[in-house]
C-alpha cells in the first residue's frame, strides 16, 4: 500500500455520510479517526471507541459490529476499506483475515458483593425527543449512575443466577475475553427487554399472529434477546401477557398502499389492526408521501432522505406515474388511489376504511415511495411481576430477591401497546422495583 493518510467517506446511521480519515504505512492500519458530528448520541460514541481499537490492534477488518451500532460499525469498517483501496491494498483480503484474538492468558476471575447488581441495557427510543431517538433518557441515566460510582460492566453477558434456599443472590457471567464475574448481591434487578431479535423465541411463544416470518427484522436493540426472561425462568417465574408483533404507526398523513398500489387499511388504525392486514397483503407495502406530507415525518432529516434514495431504499419521482414505475406498480392504479384519497381529505370523510385523521393532500412533487415491511417493535411477554416489581413464581409467589420491569417483564400492556407508554412503564416500575428492594433489603 501506498503510506499516507487517506480521506474517505461511509455511511452513517443518522447522516448520509461520516468523514473519516485513515493512516496507513505500507502494510499497516496506523491510526483512524471519525467525524461522527452527523450521527446519532449514543451509537457515535460507543463505535468509535471500540471499534477503531480493535482494527488497529488486530490489523484486520474481520471484526464483530458494536451491538445496537450495526450500521454505524459497518460504516467504519467500509471508510477503511476505501482507504486501503485507494492506498492500493486488497481490502477483501483485509476483511477476509482472522479476527481479533481474544486475549490468550490464563482464564481470568472478577468477583463482587454488591447491594445491588442489574442486568440489563437502556435503549434510544422516544417520540419528538429533545436528543436524537431518546438518547436524552440514556445520557441523564447514564450520568447519575457514573456520579454515584455504580460498576458498570459492558461486554459482560450474564448466564446464570446464584440461588441460595430459594433466593436469588446474584449474577454469574463471562466478558468477551473469557473473564468470569461473578456478582453478589441483595437484590437483583432483571430489566434485560424484552426478545424482539431472537426470531426463534418470537415464533416459539407467538400467539397473537398467523405467521412469523423467519426473516423477520426487529426495530429494537439487536441485543433484545430474550436473556433476561430465560434468566427468570431459571429461577422459576412464571411468563405472562401476549406477545406483541406491531409496526410502527405512520404519521397521519401518510397512504399505505399495497404491492399493486391500491389502500387496504385505515392508516391510523391500532398497530395489531395494521400488523394484521399488512400481512394479509403478503408482507410488503409502501407508505406514499408528498413534498408536504413527507415534513411531518418524525426522527429524519431531508439529508438522511436523500441517502435512502441514492441508497434505493427509497423511491423518488415528480409525478405518481413515474413513482409508480420504479416500484413496479400500474400509474393508473395508484394515480386513481391517490385521487380518491385526496377526495376524502376534502370531504373530511374516508368511505372505504373510515380514516378519520388527515388534514393534507397527497398532490406537491416530488413523491415518495417508502417500502415497508411488519417488524417486531415490542414483545409485550415476559416475566410476571406484582405491583411492586417482585418477580413471581408459577404458584404466584415471591422470588425472594429478584425483581423486574420493562419489557423484560410482561402482563402490563394488555393486547395492543399504545406508543410510548412503555417509556412510562420503565420510569413507573423500575423506580417501583428499586423502592421495594430497598425497603426490603436495605
Amino acid at each position: 500500500m501506498k503510506a499516507g493518510t487517506y480521506k474517505v467517506k461511509a455511511k452513517g446511521h443518522g447522516s448520509s455520510f461520516m468523514p473519516m480519515e485513515v493512516t496507513l504505512s505500507d502494510n499497516a492500519i496506523q491510526r483512524i479517526r471519525v467525524d461522527a458530528s452527523g450521527e446519532t448520541s449514543g451509537i457515535a460514541d460507543e463505535v468509535f471507541k471500540r471499534l477503531p481499537a480493535k482494527i488497529v490492534k488486530g490489523q484486520t477488518l474481520n471484526v464483530d459490529t458494536v451491538a445496537g451500532a450495526t450500521i454505524s460499525s459497518r460504516g467504519v469498517v467500509d471508510g477503511v476499506a476505501e482507504a486501503i483501496t485507494l492506498a492500493g491494498g486488497d481490502a477483501t483480503e483485509w476483511k477476509q483475515r482472522a479476527k481479533p484474538e481474544a486475549a490468550t492468558q490464563a482464564a481470568q476471575v472478577e468477583e463482587y458483593q454488591t447491594d445491588v447488581v442489574v442486568v440489563g441495557a437502556l435503549w434510544r427510543r422516544g417520540h419528538k425527543p429533545v436528543e436524537p431517538m431518546g438518547y436524552a433518557f440514556i445520557h441523564v441515566l447514564g450520568d447519575w449512575v457514573t456520579e454515584y460510582g455504580a460498576t458498570i460492566l459492558t461486554e459482560t453477558r450474564a448466564e446464570n443466577l446464584l440461588m441460595e434456599n430459594s433466593r436469588v443472590v446474584g449474577v454469574v457471567a463471562h466478558k468477551t475475553d473469557g473473564t468470569k464475574v461473578t456478582v453478589r448481591a441483595k437484590s437483583v434487578f432483571l430489566t434485560a427487554g424484552g426478545f424482539g431479535a431472537n426470531t426463534p423465541m418470537v415464533q416459539k411463544y407467538n400467539t397473537y399472529w398467523k405467521h412469523i416470518d423467519d426473516d423477520i427484522a426487529t426495530t429494537n436493540s439487536p441485543a433484545i434477546t430474550g436473556d433476561g426472561i430465560s434468566l427468570g425462568q431459571e429461577a422459576g417465574a412464571e411468563l405472562t401477557g401476549e406477545l406483541f408483533t406491531g409496526l410502527q404507526t405512520p404519521p397521519e398523513n401518510f397512504i399505505m398502499v399495497n404491492q399493486e398500489g391500491k389502500r387496504f387499511v385505515n392508516e391510523f388504525a391500532e398497530r395489531d389492526t395494521l400488523a394484521a392486514a399488512t400481512i394479509a397483503q403478503g408482507g410488503l407495502f409502501y407508505l406514499i408521501a408528498d413534498d408536504k406530507i413527507k415534513e411531518t415525518a418524525y426522527n429524519t432529516t431531508q439529508e438522511s432522505i436523500d441517502a435512502q434514495v441514492e441508497a434505493g431504499t427509497l423511491f423518488k419521482a415528480d409525478t405518481l406515474s413515474e413513482l409508480a414505475g420504479k416500484v413496479g406498480m400500474d400509474p393508473a392504479t395508484l394515480e386513481d388511489t391517490i385521487n380518491k384519497y385526496n377526495s376524502y381529505v376534502d370531504a373530511g370523510h374516508d368511505p372505504e376504511f373510515g380514516k378519520s385523521a388527515f388534514h393534507l393532500k397527497c398532490e406537491v412533487a416530488p413523491f415518495y415511495a417508502t417500502p415497508r415491511k411488519p417488524a417486531i417493535h415490542h414483545t409485550m411477554g415476559g416475566l410476571a411481576i406484582d405491583e411492586y416489581g417482585h418477580v413471581l413464581d408459577k404458584a404466584g409467589q415471591v422470588i425472594a430477591g429478584l425483581y423486574s420491569a420493562g419489557e423484560n417483564a410482561g402482563g402490563l400492556h394488555a393486547g395492543n401497546r399504545l406508543g410510548g407508554n412503555s417509556l412510562a412503564d420503565i420510569f413507573t416500575f423500575g423506580r417501583l422495583a428499586a423502592d421495594t428492594a430497598a425497603q426490603e433489603n436495605g
